[in-house]
């Protein structure tokens, strides 16, 4: 298995405004790092603090996202922001 994890970045292709966009695969690590930080966020208020979380995961496992700054992001429409983050961490199916 280890050989796997040394071939590199695992990604996937997913459907984004028309197109795809190729985002990092969740590993364990990831799922751990992002649930330490979510436990400070309240998801349940129209929040700067939702947004930043919202920004930073998808800088974190889109790629070409890296660079993006907040006012970047402000510019996609919101419902496809969320649909892809919850593809990213895998609430749609399960799977990540």
């Amino acid at each position: 298995m280890k050989h796997l994890l040394e071939s590199g970045q695992m990604t996937r292709e997913i459907p984004f405004l028309g197109g795809f966009v190729d985002v990092r695969k969740t590993t364990v690590k990831d799922l751990k790092d992002i649930q330490a930080v979510a436990k400070s966020v309240d998801f349940n208020k129209d929040s700067e603090e939702t947004m930043q979380f919202v920004f930073d995961t998808l800088r974190r496992f889109v790629v070409g996202a890296e660079d993006m700054d907040n006012s970047e992001f402000e510019e996609f429409p919101v419902e496809d922001l969320g649909e892809l983050i919850e593809e990213i961490l895998g609430k749609k199916t399960g799977n990540e």
